[in-house]
């Protein structure tokens, strides 16, 4: 599946396990940065994984948990390089990650906070057994020697939340906080 992302109290309110202290997330490549509560399962990229982003689990009894998804209340942040024409626009990526859920269909989402400081859009899909996922798409930065007349973002990015009807506002609220600490800035070029 192509698609895959708190500030003070709030986080601390939203994620109460741990301590009051924030972890740091940093990928240069992509240029993202956040500020994630300590406390919670934050699940990155192995040494010898390329590093698209994190997921942070909502139900962290292990590490076992960063080694599966399925079945798993999750928050994930993932980008990657914009390279191919069924995604060259914001309305082209959507199309395409709501294709990934066939045959599901994408509905609106409810109202969230931007993924950045560019276009967004998201979207909600009711999938089997109760679950749900609500993502949100952004496209941000320029390639190394891409021509200004060159309209295409050079990075895809979206966040999604993968959660049940017994955990849906609380998550949503996770979902909330979450984009809230995300910044996305220049891709190291």
């Amino acid at each position: 599946m192509v698609s895959r992302l708190v500030a003070g109290a709030a986080a601390l309110l939203l994620f109460p396990l741990g301590a009051a202290r924030a972890e740091n997330y940093r990928n240069d490549e992509f240029g993202i940065t956040a500020e994630l509560p300590d406390g919670v399962l934050i699940c990155r990229a192995r040494a010898d994984e390329h590093d698209h982003g994190f997921f942070v689990s909502l139900q962290p009894s292990s590490r076992r948990s960063c080694r599966t998804r399925n079945h798993l209340r999750y928050i994930d942040l993932f980008a990657y390089y914009n390279v191919i024409d069924e995604t060259a626009t914001l309305e082209q990526y959507r199309a395409s990650t709501c294709r990934d859920y066939r045959p599901r269909k994408c509905l609106p989402a409810p109202p969230l906070p931007p993924l950045g400081t560019g276009a967004n859009t998201s979207a909600r899909v009711e999938r089997e057994r109760g679950w749900t996922d609500i993502f949100v798409l952004t496209q941000y930065g320029k390639a190394p020697n891409q021509p200004a007349t060159d309209p295409a973002p050079f990075v895809n990015c979206s966040v999604t939340l993968h959660t049940d009807r017994a955990h849906f506002r609380r998550d949503f609220r996770r979902l909330e906080a979450v984009l809230s600490a995300i910044r996305l800035g220049s891709p190291e070029q």
